[in-house]
């Protein structure tokens, strides 16, 4: 652990040998904040991809292209495996 390499190396021994528990404590919420805003980027990031896919199918298939032309477009555009097209194509396309 870094704290305690400093320790060993003479680096702020006494400042960390004091403040040890302080700076775990803050470390570890740092890091779990950083987490939270990660998996919520992520989040997002996938909701709009989703919306990108469900405008898509409600688009082509308002252009009347058939279901499996929808599909195939999908799945290569998206690059997202068949179940899922499936499963969105049958809740968005229209036709």
């Amino acid at each position: 652990m870094a704290i305690d390499e400093c320790i060993k190396r003479d680096i702020l021994a006494d400042f960390f040998k004091e403040n040890r528990e302080e700076i775990l404590k803050v470390t570890e919420l740092d890091f779990t904040f950083e987490r939270q805003i990660e998996l919520e980027r992520k989040s997002a990031l996938e909701q709009g991809i989703e919306q990108g896919i469900l405008g898509s199918i409600k688009m082509l298939s308002e252009m009347n292209l058939p279901y499996d032309v929808v599909l195939e477009k999908v799945m290569q555009v998206y690059n997202i495996e068949p179940s899922k097209a499936r499963k969105l194509m049958d809740e968005y396309y229209t036709n």
